[in-house]
């Protein structure tokens, strides 16, 4: 775009480049042509194109120019498009057709600025740049419309083109006043701005009706918004209504598993009370398998399904924990109806035996039947093997004997009795059979069968008989209550007046000194040989059917009709009763490495039992009675201190353990300090010791207490609290300074404490009263407990509870306030330790029955452990809870699992053969338990 375009004929070319100069140097655009060509349609283009782009069109009048064609054409299309028009005249001597021509009509009509050589050229061009300069934004803005109305006629008047907005308010506000400013507004300007106009006010409508059904729809997208927001709320009440719903029922669903595996609990514990040991305890596994099922699963709950799970776990840990009393190993099945006859291979791996369905069977030591002999044709009385191991001798009620080659099964059937046979053994070398019958009499047959010797001996039935170990002396008891000794040749050497009633079993000692008798009149009978001396034992409450002495011949196993099996030492006492079942124990054997025992009983069963069940780590100290143990809390450390003074430290890593004489006389109390590096003890000499960090030198403080029964470190490991005889307590600092004392008691002070957050003192005394004292205020509440004598205190690690145990038996949880929470006679004749788990939910007691119990806080009884022969002084959790640490009067320190995983391991291990061998046992049980043996 320009400012000026010149319209000159080239005759006055020289003028106008003066001219075009002039306007330049005024800082103004200036389009002029300079070629003198031929004109053509695209010069001409070119030339309408400037022209229609210039603001103001200035034409040199002279002769020649007026008579141009071209110069017209250019006037023309100038006014065609209501350009500026400005005349200057540069030469005379022109005339101006106005009627017939309109170019010069125009230029007729404008003032003209004159050039011509008389003028000054300087006035004439300020003249002239006035003329240019007057309204040039208006003329400006003339050029801009015309060129946008121009473009959008060439461009097919396309919509997109038009004016808009603003812009179209400028160009209507300049056609306005165009109709009082020249030039005036050109026909396609008007046509521009009034289709602009008519196009834009169609386009606001069409905005306006788009906004309005913008705004409507909105409008309905809010609504659906809100709806859809609304819906969504409902949707997550209801879903947050179904979660709660459905954690509700997953709730239900856990509490309904924890009340099955509780039924199973209490039905282990029903098996065990029972006697059925084995049984009670698979059922326990059972639940364990169904346990951790549950709870590996286990999302969260609420605090109370919570509780009633935890709950829930040390009921199952304490029924487990009958692991350590565990004697029944294995029950063997397959018989039909009692079993007569059992015993041991000599190895110890196989169990031979035979009973009322006329079968000989025999058993691996696991329990899988190996192999069946079938040839009586009714009960087998008694069984009996060559030293060599391959033949098998059995006597039936059919009046026979049979010999077994165990390698082939082939036997030989010998005729012997009239009537059954009911006792059959075996001379050491192998090579002669004794048997004896219903018809009263013995008879000896060698190894092939052959009879040789008759001997008649009671005057009704020999219900048993029995070879020494020498094969010298045959001894017999029959049904007449008489045993009698007979030599292998038949002599008979003496007879005894035994039993009242039948002579139901005889046997000898391993070392052939002894012969054991068991009868009918319910007692055991031990005889010498040589018919001196006799001691008689009132056995069981029922008759005496079986016997078998140990192979150390120190002790003897009697089976009896009432279910029992009870062992027996030599001199008559009674040393392990074992509730077998309700029915009669027709036969019993001990192993030859004297540690199992097979009982076969009316059920056709055979129950294998160790004579030595599973035991915890146990330590052994032989520094006598051992009257408190402390363990470190990163679990690889035990002190105990002993009734001679000394102090024991154990190495649980590399079980190494060192003594240190610490006191003289008896000590009563060992601590360890909560960061593991300082022992504390005191005793009967009335000191107070304190080792630091492993130091041989201990800081020794004279406490003026009498005895000293007990210290504990307070928890932030500064402060040891001290326990006497004068009914004092007294607070002292590492270093042997005294820090407090008071008087708390009447009599002496057996136990205190420092609570778990360390602000309060706990004691409890001979007086039966328990004291909460603040230390730092010399306060106390006195509280008395109705449990005589407290022997022993603990405080719960979170603070809540104090737990006291009485001279009575009574144990006695209390608020941390001084209020009763709950009391539990806990039978164990005196409690004499009690401490809390790590999780403040289970309390363990010793009592000087030498038990441990188990309790829950609001006393449960979880479980009831046979610890100790002695009394338990001294009990307590390890930190992490796994571990029950228990040190006893009868000199041992021992560590008892508490850990679930660990109990159940244990326990698997132990029903393993049972769960895997026995007949009764379901598959999904064998499944259940399957991943423990991995």
């Amino acid at each position: 775009m320009s400012d000026i375009f010149i319209s000159y004929s080239r005759k006055d070319s020289a003028f106008a480049r003066r001219l075009h100069q002039a306007i330049k140097q005024s800082n103004r655009d200036v389009w002029i042509d300079w070629q003198n060509i031929q004109p053509t349609v695209k010069w001409w283009q070119e030339i309408k194109q400037a022209i229609e782009e210039t603001n103001t069109f200035v034409f040199l009048i002279s002769p020649d120019s007026v008579i141009s064609k071209v110069c017209r054409d250019e006037i023309e299309h100038a006014l065609r498009h209501n350009k500026r028009l400005v005349p200057i005249v540069y030469r005379e001597g022109f005339e101006l057709d106005s009627t017939m021509n309109e170019a010069h009509q125009a230029l007729n009509a404008h003032n003209w600025v004159w050039f011509r050589s008389i003028d000054n050229f300087d006035i004439a061009f300020a003249k002239l740049m006035g003329a240019i300069e007057t309204d040039y934004a208006y003329v400006k803005e003339h050029t801009r419309i015309l060129n946008r109305a121009l473009e959008w006629e060439r461009n097919g008047r396309r919509d997109s083109a038009l004016l808009r907005d603003e812009d179209l308010q400028i160009a209507e506000a300049w056609l306005e006043e165009s109709a009082r400013k020249q030039p005036p507004a050109s026909d396609e300007q008007c046509n521009y701005i009034t289709t602009s106009r008519k196009a834009e006010t169609s386009r606001l409508e069409r905005e306006r009706l788009l906004i309005e059904a913008k705004a409507q729809a909105e409008g309905h997208l809010n609504q659906a918004r809100q709806k859809l927001k609304e819906a969504n709320n409902q949707l997550a009440k209801a879903e947050h209504q179904t979660a709660l719903a459905e954690q509700k029922a997953a709730e239900i669903e856990v509490m309904r598993q924890a009340v099955m595996i509780q039924t199973s609990i209490a039905n282990a514990n029903s098996n065990q009370l029972r006697g059925q040991q084995l049984l009670g305890l698979l059922k326990a596994v059972r639940a364990g398998c169904r346990w951790k099922h549950l709870v590996q699963d286990l999302k969260s709950v609420s605090s109370s399904t919570n509780e009633e799970l935890s709950l829930t776990q040390n009921h199952l840990q304490g029924v487990l924990t009958s692991i350590y009393g565990i004697r029944e190993k294995n029950i063997i099945s397959g018989h039909h109806g009692d079993i007569y006859s059992t015993f041991f291979s000599l190895d110890g791996n196989i169990i031979i035996s035979g009973g009322r369905d006329g079968k000989v069977r025999i058993w691996h030591i696991d329990g899988r039947e190996y192999k069946t002999f079938e040839g009586h044709k009714s009960w087998i009385r008694d069984i009996a093997l060559s030293p060599d191991g391959l033949i098998l001798i059995s006597g039936g009620s059919d009046g026979n004997l049979k010999l077994w080659h165990l390698d082939d099964q082939k036997y030989t059937t010998i005729p012997t009795h009239q009537g059954s046979v009911l006792g059959v053994t075996l001379s050491p070398d192998g090579q002669t059979i004794i048997s004896g019958g219903s018809d009263g009499t013995i008879k000896l047959w060698t190894i092939e069968g052959e009879g040789f010797k008759i001997i008649d001996t009671h005057q009704n039935s020999v219900c048993s008989l029995s070879l020494s170990p020498n094969g010298q002396i045959i001894v017999s008891g029959g049904v007449d209550g008489n045993v009698k000794l007979w030599t292998i040749e038949g002599k008979e050497l003496r007879t005894i007046k035994a039993h009242q009633g039948a002579v139901n079993s005889v046997v000898f000692s391993p070392d052939g000194q002894i012969i054991a008798t068991g009868g009918q009149d319910s007692t055991l009978q031990l005889w010498n040989v040589d018919g001196n001396g006799h001691t008689k034992i009132q056995t069981h409450q029922s008759k005496v059917l079986s016997i078998a002495f140990a192979p150390d011949g120190k002790t003897l196993i009697s089976g009896g009709r009432n279910g029992t099996l009870k062992i027996w030492c030599l001199n008559g006492q009674e040393r392990l009763t074992i509730q077998v079942g309700q029915g009669p124990i027709n036969s019993v054997a001990f192993s030859h490495s004297g540690k199992n025992i097979a009982s076969g009983d009316s059920s056709g069963t055979i129950k294998l039992w160790v004579l030595h069940p599973p035991a915890p780590t146990t330590l052994n100290t032989k520094q006598g009675r051992i009257y408190s143990v402390a363990s470190s809390s990163d679990g690889q450390t035990i002190v105990s201190a002993n009734r001679n003074g000394t102090l024991t430290k154990w190495d649980l890593i590399t079980g190494n353990s060192m003594v240190r004489q610490a006191h003289q006389g008896r000590i009563y109390s060992v601590v360890l300090s909560p960061d593991n590096q300082t022992i504390a003890s005191s005793g009967l000499d009335g000191l107070i010791k304190i080792w630091k960090n492993n130091s041989d030198e201990p800081t020794i403080i004279e406490a003026n207490q009498g005895r000293v029964y007990n210290v504990a470190f307070s928890p932030d490991n500064q402060l040891i609290l001290s326990a006497g005889y004068d009914g004092t307590l007294k607070i002292w600092s590492l270093n042997g300074q005294q820090y407090r004392s008071t008087k708390g008691h009447q009599r002496l002070v057996l136990s205190a404490k420092f609570s778990s957050d360390g602000s309060t003192v706990i004691s409890g005394g001979e007086d039966g009263t328990l004291n909460f004292w603040n230390p730092h205020q010399q306060k106390n509440l006195a509280v008395l407990t109705y449990q005589g004598r407290i022997h022993c205190i603990a405080c719960s690690p979170n603070n809540l509870f104090v737990a006291t145990g009485g001279f009575n038996g009574m144990l006695k949880i209390w608020n941390s306030d001084g209020h009763e929470h709950c009391k539990i006679q806990s039978n164990q004749t005196s409690l004499s330790s009690i401490a809390f788990s790590p999780d403040s939910k289970t309390i363990v007691s010793g009592g000087w029955d030498g038990t441990l119990k188990l309790w829950s806080i609001n006393g449960h009884e979880y479980a009831t452990i046979k610890a100790h022969k002695s009394t338990v002084n001294s009990v307590e959790f390890s930190s992490d809870g796994r571990t029950i640490v228990s040190g006893s009067s009868d000199q041992t320190i021992k560590l008892w699992d508490w850990d679930i995983d660990r109990l159940m391991q244990l326990s698997v291990d132990w029903v393993y053969d049972y769960l895997h061998t026995n007949s009764d046992i379901s598959n999904e049980d064998r499944i259940m338990c399957n991943h423990f043996f991995d």
